[in-house]
């Protein structure tokens, strides 16, 4: 298994070393990393149309603060809104909900 991770990450054209280092990476500025918030961060409905952003840590609690989601159509419609500091969450990780009530948060680098 672990080598054939290696060879897809060979064949991605993406080094071993520097595929840790993003995955590691505080965002600039800020206490976590993008994978930091896959990892800690769930969406949980709570209104016809709004979402909301749950974290655990400590490090996390800003994303709970300024971090929110809307529903603007169906499901597939989740959009994740992030304000302050945060904006560049907009631009790197979206909602995916996973059924009428909850949804995951994945990032992209």
């Amino acid at each position: 298994m672990k080598n054939t991770h290696l060879a897809l990450i060979f064949a991605l054209g993406i080094s071993p070393c520097f595929a840790a280092e993003l995955e590691s990476s505080n965002i600039k500025g800020l206490p976590f990393s993008y994978m930091d918030v896959e990892k800690n961060c769930v969406a949980e409905r709570n209104g016809q149309q709004s979402v909301a952003i749950e974290c655990k840590g400590a490090q996390m609690r800003s994303v709970n603060r300024s971090c929110s989601g809307y529903i603007s159509g169906g499901l597939e419609s989740a959009k994740l809104n992030c304000g302050g500091a945060l904006w560049v969450l907009n631009q790197k990780c979206r909602i995916h909900m996973l059924d009428a009530q909850q949804g995951e948060i994945s990032c992209t680098i």
